[in-house]
């Protein structure tokens, strides 16, 4: 059983500096980020800003480049992600980093 007065291991002070630069970071880029482009305050002009919609309505809402709906049903949208080679490297990297 260690002492109570025992100095503290070296890694230990190293979890602290990491955990306070951490918290340091996250404190100054909550309110610099922005949530969504409709009210981000810095970084975007006009032109820009409505680029941004239009890639999120397109991502969200499967629209074409004409602004149509491709409207996929739930089947369509599962078996899309399930044919997509990309998951699964995804997932198998998320496996081998643990």
């Amino acid at each position: 059983m260690a002492a109570a007065n025992a100095p503290r291991p070296g890694r230990r002070y190293l979890f602290y500096i990491e955990g306070a630069l951490t918290v340091g970071f996250a404190l100054i880029a909550v309110p610099i980020l922005p949530d969504f482009p409709e009210n981000s305050k810095l970084g975007f002009n006009d032109a820009e800003r409505s680029l941004a919609q239009l890639r999120m309505k397109e991502d969200a809402y499967g629209l074409s480049d004409v602004g149509e709906a491709d409207a996929m049903t739930n089947w369509q949208s599962f078996k899309a992600v399930v044919s997509d080679y990309k998951v699964y490297v995804m997932a198998l990297s998320l496996t081998a980093m643990v």
